[in-house]
């Protein structure tokens, strides 16, 4: 029971790191649509990235707790998580590169073409 208890700790503690990526995600693509400069696009990829490293870690936690038939189930948690991740990264170097993408169209445009 007591291993129960810290499996559903350490999942509500990844669950808020979840929240907390997301929050930080939905800021990083706010400046960039607002056109709010490069320094704040930087400023809020950093603190993305940071929220990005934080569930990672919270998320390797929790899979300690986790039957082997169920780690495999929480890999695509992660992984669908990383490549949101992911392309936060190819729009902060198309940024760095060329004129900003100033909406999440505009983003997955740029995306499309560059696959």
């Amino acid at each position: 029971m007591a291993e129960e208890a810290k499996r559903e700790e350490a999942k509500r503690i990844r669950t808020s790191a979840k929240a907390r990526f997301t929050k930080k995600r939905n800021e990083f693509f706010k400046s960039v649509e607002e056109n709010k400069g490069m320094e704040a696009v930087k400023r809020t990829f950093a603190d993305l990235h940071e929220a990005w490293n934080i569930v990672e870690g919270k998320h390797d936690i929790y899979i300690i707790h986790l039957a082997e038939d169920e780690i495999e189930q929480n890999e695509t948690w992660i992984n669908e998580l990383q490549e949101l991740c992911e392309e936060e990264r190819l729009l902060t170097r198309s940024t760095s590169m060329t004129k900003p993408c100033t909406s999440r169209n505009e983003w997955k445009k740029f995306t499309n073409k560059n696959q």
